[in-house]
């Protein structure tokens, strides 16, 4: 295949409803799948099995209802749909008989969170953003809390230790390393891709790299420069950010 965009590959299937075009759009986006589960619902604890099988679900509900038309990103929609497919798994798993099904409980669980995101976007402290989201919903702080406690999940006032942790975990090459190396696949060519991996993945300095392609330091150096904006530009295709793979 060749690294045509999301949109261009959406087009083509449904002009030609090759089924491999389908399964390729499904692989090419699985790591978005994956770093919206590490991003935001870590505290689910799910399998890479269980992510593949319920991304792939998400994943063929959104390539069947993308419109081209509206000139959005493919990556923007599919990052939607899986986010509110697991929004829903997380109410399926934690809606149990000990905190029953009501409209409250959901508002805890998915609502919630999503308004105080909106709010902590906004410049609100994570607190000032609970407690407003609370209001917004009328449901008290400490209920809240008992909800999350009771459904296991994660209480949005632990969102700064959350950021850390998952700071913590796109550190560690081993766990971004399959998403990064897609892009760097995608986007660059075969120089350009190891002078990147090496520097940032393998961390070598300029001057070792240098040395085995007898080149100058600063010759290394304009060819990460230049391979880093197309870099961005396919992360950003599939809805992801430098900043997050410390790739900046």
């Amino acid at each position: 295949m060749t690294a045509e965009t999301n949109e261009q590959l959406i087009q083509k299937y449904r002009q030609t409803g090759e089924q491999e075009l389908r399964d390729w759009l499904v692989l090419e986006n699985m790591g978005l799948v994956f770093h919206i589960v590490r991003k935001k619902f870590h505290w689910l604890d799910l399998s890479p099995d269980e992510i593949r099988s319920n991304g792939t679900v998400s994943l063929l509900n959104a390539i069947d209802k993308f419109d081209l038309a509206r000139g959005a990103t493919f990556a923007g929609y599919a990052g939607m749909i899986i986010t509110r497919d697991l929004q829903d798994l997380s109410v399926r798993r934690f809606f149990t008989a000990s905190i029953g099904r009501g409209k409250m409980q959901k508002s805890v669980l998915i609502y919630i969170p999503r308004r105080m995101n909106e709010y902590v976007e906004q410049g609100m402290s994570p607190v000032d953003a609970l407690i407003q989201a609370c209001a917004d919903f009328k449901v008290t702080v400490d209920r809240a809390a008992e909800i999350f406690e009771a459904a296991h999940a994660p209480s949005p006032t632990l969102v700064n230790e959350a950021t850390a942790s998952i700071e913590e975990e796109y550190a560690d090459p081993d766990a971004t390393l399959p998403i990064v190396v897609q892009c760097l696949k995608a986007a660059l060519d075969d120089r350009e891709r190891d002078v990147v991996r090496r520097h940032f993945l393998m961390e070598e300095d300029f001057p070792d790299i240098a040395a085995d392609y007898g080149l100058t330091v600063e010759r290394i150096r304009q060819i990460k420069r230049a391979a880093m904006p197309k870099l961005a530009r396919e992360m950003k295709r599939r809805g992801l950010s430098m900043g997050d793979f410390d790739l900046n």
